[in-house]
């Protein structure tokens, strides 16, 4: 499995590389911040569904006309570098690319974090 230290950053480009494989599903870690990020990527309509035993979360990958719904994932925040942004920020960001930003109120969209009228990390960006 996986022995990496930042798992969100881990599940994120293991998910990119399976959809640039062509796989249908991946196994990640299962820990509640990666479990929240799956969250995200499920109301978003990129993953159909999300299902983990104990120490693995097995996600299969939603298809959009045949090809992977995931074109691309920028991961912008690592443990070095934590980059910060303001809803009026996330409001000018949003566009082609889903955010995910991790919240006062959890991990959220971008969409949902305009909705409510929040800013803080933001994780990557999904195409």
């Amino acid at each position: 499995m996986s022995y990496s230290n930042y798992h969100i950053g881990d599940t994120l480009i293991r998910i990119k590389n399976a959809c640039l494989a062509g796989y249908d599903e991946v196994k990640v870690t299962n820990t509640k911040s990666v479990r929240s990020v799956l969250d995200v990527l499920k109301r978003e309509g990129f993953v159909e569904s999300v299902s983990g035993v104990k120490n693995e979360i097995e996600v299969k990958l939603k298809r959009k006309k045949g090809s992977l719904g995931i074109n691309d994932i920028i991961l912008v925040s690592t443990p070095g570098r934590r980059i910060y942004i303001a809803n009026s920020d996330v409001k000018s960001r949003h566009g082609i690319a889903t955010l995910i930003l991790s919240t006062p109120k959890g991990m959220k969209s971008g969409r949902e974090a305009i909705k409510l009228g929040l800013g803080g990390e933001l994780i990557a960006e999904v195409t």
